[in-house]
């Protein structure tokens, strides 16, 4: 059930992908599980079956926050990337606010129409 691909990732972020050595579906997977806990929370967006399915707005944001995600889990890296990736990482929770699901919840109220209200 994921939000991104691994191509599609590679397709936004080609070079700190490359410089991260994720190169295969396996070492992909639990990176963007992590990505859409935090789109998920961030959010309130359901995870599609397919990714094909995921509305298009998160897929920007899903690719900042794995490299972000890839990038903490990489102790050998330099502080310029880090940086380079926390900033961006701040962009996409941005991004992910912009978008959050609005909830209806608990704003349905009932009670009696009176007679005024008849027609």
């Amino acid at each position: 059930m994921p939000l991104l691909t691994l191509a599609e990732w590679v397709a936004l972020n080609e070079d700190d992908v490359i410089y991260l050595r994720i190169g295969n579906d396996e070492a992909f997977a639990p990176i963007e599980k992590a990505a859409s806990d935090i789109v998920v929370k961030k959010t309130g967006l359901e995870v599609p079956a397919d990714a094909d399915d995921a509305p298009s707005w998160c897929k920007l944001p899903m690719g900042l926050i794995c490299t972000w995600v890839a990038a903490s889990r990489n102790k050998g890296l330099s502080a310029d990337f880090r940086d380079d990736t926390n900033v961006k990482y701040k962009a996409a929770l941005d991004i992910l606010a912009d978008n959050k699901v609005k909830s209806t919840k608990g704003v349905a109220r009932s009670g009696n129409i009176t007679e005024k209200y008849s027609w």
